[in-house]
């Protein structure tokens, strides 16, 4: 709980941004995709993509988050934050199981991920929550992957 409280206030300065000229306006402000939450504007989401870029999952949750706060750039910023907290718990969790229930270095393992400088640009950049997105479900991946591994679990059963 210590890792997720000081990652949370070493990211704090970042809900304070605004959108970045770069692409944050092609991605939320101008993008038609995010305000129609409808089953036609769904399949949009799906079938269309945005710069030049194919993420459906990304978009949908822009769209939701538009849907709860307009264009405050601040609630988006804290999504970002909020995924990369479940990032971080995601691979306390990982590294918790891989090494024997070790809490030591599933601790140094998930503060080290979670300051790492390499993910200030998916936390403090609204259009890079693919990262963040992709980084959640891979982690939630490898550990229903272990899972499998050590207790033979299948879903077929």
């Amino acid at each position: 709980m210590a890792i997720l409280a000081v990652t949370f206030v070493v990211f704090l300065p970042s809900l304070n941004n605004d959108f970045v000229n770069w692409d944050d306006h092609l991605y939320v402000a101008e993008n038609s995709q995010i305000y129609d939450l409808s089953p036609d504007g769904i399949k949009t989401m799906l079938r269309e993509p945005v710069a030049g870029n194919h993420h459906p999952v990304t978009i949908f949750s822009l769209a939701l988050n538009q849907n709860i706060s307009q264009l405050d750039a601040g609630s988006y910023h804290l999504m970002n934050l909020l995924f990369h907290l479940l990032n971080t718990f995601l691979v306390f969790v990982f590294v918790y199981r891989l090494f024997n229930k070790n809490l030591v270095v599933a601790a140094v393992a998930s503060f080290l991920f979670a300051v790492h400088p390499m993910h200030v640009e998916s936390v403090a950049w609204i259009s890079a929550r693919k990262d963040v997105l992709y980084c959640c479900f891979y982690l939630f991946a490898i550990i229903l992957y272990l899972e499998y591994i050590k207790n033979g679990f299948c879903l077929r059963e």
